[in-house]
């Protein structure tokens, strides 16, 4: 959710900053930081689980099958936990090959 957030509002700061500088011959510049907030927005947190629910008729079920994947956990190392959220096949594949971990495919 928070790169969801972080990500519009930069977005709405740089149309703000080109809206501005139509409106203003005076040259500035933004920078976008991170404080580390997350924003609670149930648009934007149902657009996966929604998925296939949210056409009429619906096409599919209304989760987001990679997201209840059995597989999908964080995975032990020697010294902690790591997590790879990776969204499509060919994105996995590339992931698993870049670990050494065929098997994993």
């Amino acid at each position: 959710m928070a790169d969801k957030a972080a990500g519009l509002t930069v977005l709405y700061a740089r149309i703000m900053a080109v809206y501005h500088r139509e409106l203003s011959p005076r040259a500035h510049r933004r920078r976008a930081v991170s404080r580390g907030g997350n924003v609670q927005d149930p648009g934007l947190l149902l657009v996966e689980p929604a998925n296939g629910a949210l056409f009429d008729p619906p096409v599919g079920p209304a989760f987001y099958p990679r997201a209840v994947a059995a597989n999908r956990r964080p995975c032990r190392t020697r010294n902690g936990y790591v997590a790879a959220l990776i969204y499509n096949d060919k994105g996995w594949a590339a992931f698993v090959e870049a670990v050494e971990q065929p098997g994993w495919r």
